[in-house]
């Protein structure tokens, strides 16, 4: 295995894509780290430590700056997705347990959710901060186009957790625009993006088809950047995309591994992403890529 895993370090090293249309360096794909089991969810400490949960282990990873891979927790089920507040507790999205779990910066665990206006979770997925301290997560888990029973909830800074939509065929990654009255919510079963108003009290307002990935093209994880264009872990084409905050793709970046599942701008400027990508589901990647603008700080500012 130790060879296997040098082999594969060996050849993602060596891999540096370029895409033209940008300053020198901005696009350019390089390696960061190894040997995950179908990574997710990434997010970034206030140390520039990356942590990545696997969606096939039920332990949690943390990557040093310099890329030096450990394991963070094991969490007693698979996870999909993690976020940290501005306080350093990392929320994560607990499949396995269909919960959202939480670990404080001294290590202790504990159920934040498992249950939204008296119903139980599905599986949740993926996080997004909204106004007044709410934190958004998907829900999607046995959902899918045939079977659209797939959730967003909010859990209010008082620990009670509200549905905020429903009736979706397998929702995914999640984000706010950049004023945060809009929340994007990607609906991998039906290959689009969709675009909700939210009320001043954390409901759902009006719903629309932000855009469209076109038929078999599988968006998952979604971060913002800093003039409100929506990028977009595409899975099924391998690439980043870019969608301006009109609906019109503007941009892609192909990914080395073919699978990209999620990312998050990161670095002293904010224009590194690091995304996690699917290789073979033993020994998947992290990527760096220069990206063209600064991301949105994840929690807010």
């Amino acid at each position: 295995m130790a060879k296997v895993r040098g082999a594969i370090f060996t050849l993602c090293s060596l891999v540096v894509f370029a895409f033209p249309g940008f300053a020198q360096k901005t696009g350019t794909v390089e390696f960061f780290a190894a040997g995950f089991s179908a990574p997710e969810g990434p997010a970034l400490d206030k140390k520039g430590n990356l942590i990545v949960v696997n969606l096939l282990k039920n332990y949690i990873n943390k990557i040093t700056p310099d890329g030096k891979v450990s394991v963070f927790m094991d969490v007693g089920g698979v996870c999909n997705g993690s976020m940290f507040d501005s306080k350093g507790n990392l929320y994560v999205a607990c499949t396995g347990r269909r919960a959202v779990l939480k670990i404080d910066p001294k290590m202790n665990l504990s159920v934040v959710t498992s249950m939204s206006d008296g119903d139980s979770l599905l599986g949740p997925n993926d996080f997004a901060w909204g106004k007044d301290g709410r934190l958004y997560f998907t829900d999607p888990w046995t959902s899918s186009k045939d079977k659209p029973i797939g959730g967003v909830h909010y859990i209010e800074k008082n620990g009670v957790t509200h549905r905020f939509a429903g009736g979706l065929g397998f929702p995914n990654g999640l984000v706010f625009d950049l004023d945060r009255t809009h929340l994007y919510v990607v609906e991998t079963g039906l290959c689009h993006i969709l675009r909700y108003e939210v009320n001043p009290d954390g409901s759902a307002g009006k719903k629309e088809v932000f855009f469209n990935m076109g038929e078999n093209n599988s968006a998952d994880g979604i971060k913002l950047d800093v003039k409100g264009n929506v990028w977009i872990a595409s899975y099924s084409t391998g690439e980043l995309w870019c969608v301006s905050p009109q609906g019109k793709k503007i941009d892609s970046i192909k990914v080395p591994g073919n699978e990209p599942t999620n990312l998050i701008f990161g670095g002293k400027d904010m224009r590194t992403a690091y995304v996690t990508v699917n290789v073979d589901y033993k020994n998947d990647c992290v990527y760096k890529v220069r990206m063209p603008y600064a991301g949105v700080p994840v929690p807010p500012k």
